[in-house]
């Protein structure tokens, strides 16, 4: 009975060594997994993810300058409509690859992503707050603009009126003037064909003088002396 009380104790002893052996392997296992877990995201994320990720960053970033350095006018901001719509396109692009490679990227390397993509979209809100109120501005400028050259030329208009006007004034005026010039003469001619007719018959009535009665009268008194 002692016997196998005592080998009892002995498997017991036996078992509680087993396991904790098993515990400490498991524990080394565990561990040695996590640091080989370390190593294949490490290597994964500086050979892959983080090229990728950085390459979208750096896509974002770009189009942003683009838009920024754009200048607004009515022309201009239908093109910077599409740069705004294309960096949100990219912004999103980016955070779905980080969301891809966040599982292998470093503790360090998130916060910095993150942080990135937090920049990005509060500069590109303002951006677009700022481009609005330039495209209001050029807008109302243009609008300014139209209404003077719409005066510029009514004023233009209404000269050019007055001016054709005093033309037709004087151009009325001048056919009056060469109407009664022409009344005138027309009058003065006729007044003179008139003298003419009345004339000629007054020179008919007139004796023709004739001197050869004078010349026969002159020669008998010279014979008589």
């Amino acid at each position: 009975m002692k016997l196998i009380l005592n080998a009892d104790s002995d498997e017991d002893q036996v078992s509680e060594e087993l396991r904790a052996d098993v515990e400490k392997t498991d524990g080394e296992t565990s561990q040695r997994l996590e640091e080989v877990s370390e190593v294949i995201k490490a290597n994964l994320w500086s050979r892959h993810g983080e090229r990728k990720v950085m390459f979208a960053v750096g896509e974002a970033e770009k189009v942003y300058e683009e838009a920024e350095a754009t200048q607004i006018d009515l022309v201009s901001y239908e093109s910077y409509e599409k740069q705004l719509n294309n960096l949100e396109i990219l912004i999103k692009e980016l955070k779905e690859v980080h969301s891809t490679w966040r599982g292998w990227a470093p503790a360090t390397a998130k916060t910095d992503v993150e942080e990135i993509v937090r920049q990005l979209e509060t500069r590109k809100n303002a951006l677009k707050r700022q481009k609005e109120a330039e495209f209001n501005k050029a807008r109302g400028a243009a609008e300014l603009a139209r209404t003077a050259a719409e005066d510029e030329r009514a004023q233009f208009a209404l000269v050019q009126l007055r001016q054709d006007q005093a033309q037709r004034s004087k151009l009325a005026e001048a056919q009056i003037a060469a109407e009664e010039a022409r009344t005138i003469l027309q009058r003065g001619k006729e007044a003179h064909n008139c003298s003419e007719r009345n004339t000629v018959p007054v020179l008919q009535k007139v004796p023709i003088f004739n001197p050869i009665p004078l010349l026969q009268i002159n020669i008998v008194f010279h014979l008589q002396l």
